[in-house]
């Protein structure tokens, strides 16, 4: 059995922390067995996805399995098994390209879509992203997320679910993990996933996302007023103990 992580960052990103070979060694030091990356397409351009790519293939083959992905914030998505790029124009034109290369595109951190995701992505969604751990907490997924993925799904027909880190530096790690029972390579990882023989946990517990929608979260809610009450402290004209802001970030 494989656990592995999706939607995570290097200095690929204009918000990495980590350069590819120590995500790498940090990601095999915590368990992890493979990885979906997802670097933000704002910091690349055609050379430079050429660029990251041959870094990605020079990677240590033991290990967390490095799978390379695009992140596209102004179309909500997260593309990932990214092999091959010919050049582009825009990143329609490149969403486009990838779908058609194979590769799995996810609304991402649906949190951010504001009424629905824009129609053009619809004929390229393999799932939806139905529990961020930066932008929904820790606790469980968003109500939101999931009543998004059902709107999408009778649009769409069915719709693969996932969750993300949106790993940008060691503290993002989080404990919800994808879990699958196949050959540790990238082909067999990708397939598995947009054929839903995938499972989801959090705390090693498995979870069954269908059962959560429509349900309310308590967990949100607690994780929303954190949020709210950590933003209110930054705002305030002197400085507060590091003590109590801990105490904040812990319930985030």
């Amino acid at each position: 059995m494989l656990s592995g992580i999706t939607h995570a960052h290097s200095t690929y990103s204009f918000d990495g922390s980590l350069a590819l070979p120590d995500l790498q060694r940090f990601l095999t030091d915590s368990g992890i067995d493979f990885c979906l990356m997802s670097e933000h397409v704002e910091s690349l351009d055609y050379q430079t996805i050429q660029r990251m790519l041959t870094d990605y293939a020079a990677l240590p083959t033991t290990g967390c399995l490095m799978i390379p992905g695009i992140e596209i914030d102004d179309l909500h998505i997260l593309i990932y098994g990214v092999t091959a790029i010919r050049p582009y124009v825009g990143v329609e034109d490149l969403a486009a390209q990838m779908f058609h290369n194979g590769a799995l595109i996810f609304v991402s951190h649906p949190v951010k879509v504001k009424r629905t995701v824009p129609a053009v992505i619809l004929p390229w969604l393999t799932g939806v992203e139905i529990w961020n751990t930066r932008y929904d907490g820790r606790g469980a997924p968003r109500p939101w997320n999931l009543k998004l993925w059902a709107e999408l799904q009778r649009e769409r027909g069915p719709l693969q679910p996932l969750v993300g880190v949106d790993f940008h530096k060691t503290s993002d790690l989080s404990p919800v993990r994808v879990e699958l029972d196949c050959d540790k390579d990238p082909g067999a990882i990708l397939k598995s996933i947009a054929a839903g023989t995938h499972s989801l946990s959090s705390n090693g517990k498995k979870f069954d996302p269908q059962r959560l929608v429509g349900a309310p979260s308590f967990a949100t809610f607690i994780f929303d007023f954190a949020v709210a009450i950590n933003r209110k402290l930054n705002k305030l004209p002197f400085r507060i103990p590091r003590s109590l802001k801990r105490v904040v970030k812990k319930c985030l």
